[in-house]
């Protein structure tokens, strides 16, 4: 009877080295996702690129996750041409996130390699149009790439002419307090400027409370997210530009 049961216990022993012998063996293969990768996120008729908002973001681009059906990590590189062919591409960024920030400094030096300008004196056209687009890769070599259709921006460099302009900052409200709630381009409130001083600001009217209700922040171009202004940790108000 001993004898047996030995048997019996070196039988199941080895059935187990085997069990983990054939889960070592299992090897998992990346595919590229059969849907693709685009953006997602809405784009403006045209850019505006000055020299005074350079260091303003242009545009977030956002875009969908790319599923290669084993675990793995996903990289995503945002890049950008001055043609529709990407024969040089500039890499504007890379990220493991689904979106990247573009600044006006970023897009307004594309728009001078491709040859545009301020300048009214000059024949060099002061419109055109950039290109873009997000490659995704499966791990860290960077493999599987998968890339985006072109999405073409048309820029904008208002022509200088010789005469210093007053520029002025404007503020829209938004926020779950606000009519407009956390929508960036809803008809968002603003604050009003004091005729005396312009760089005060004035809001008259009610906000919306409730145990749920977050509050609200301020905007300084409606339909984008940034520059934002709010309170931070402390209490005390701060501003963001990424």
């Amino acid at each position: 009877m001993k004898k047996l049961s030995i048997l019996l216990l070196t039988f199941i022993a080895v059935l187990g080295f085997n069990a983990c012998s054939s889960d070592d063996d299992v090897v998992f293969i990346a595919q590229p996702d059969p849907e693709g990768i685009s953006f997602t996120n809405s784009f403006a008729s045209s850019y505006i690129l000055t020299e005074a908002t350079l260091t303003n973001i242009a545009e977030r681009f956002v875009w969908n996750s790319v599923d290669y059906e084993v675990p793995t990590n996903e990289n995503y590189e945002l890049q950008g041409s001055i043609t529709s062919t990407f024969d040089v591409p500039v890499i504007l960024g890379s990220t493991a996130e689904n979106n990247l920030a573009v600044s006006v400094q970023q897009l307004w030096d594309m728009a001078m390699d491709a040859g545009l300008d301020n300048d009214p004196a000059t024949p060099e056209p002061n419109t055109g149009s950039l290109y873009f687009r997000v490659v995704a890769s499966a791990g860290t070599q960077g493999g599987m790439e998968v890339i985006s259709e072109t999405q073409t921006l048309n820029v904008v460099l208002p022509e200088a002419t010789g005469e210093e302009e007053e520029t002025f900052t404007y503020f829209y409200m938004v926020g779950d307090a606000t009519a407009a709630g956390w929508s960036n381009n809803n008809n968002n409130t603003p604050l009003f400027r004091d005729p005396a001083n312009e760089n005060m600001y004035y809001f008259s009217g009610r906000f919306a409370g409730g145990a749920s209700v977050e509050g609200f922040k301020l905007l300084e171009i409606l339909g984008m997210w940034q520059p934002q202004w709010g309170v931070d940790g402390s209490g005390n108000l701060s501003n963001s530009t990424i």
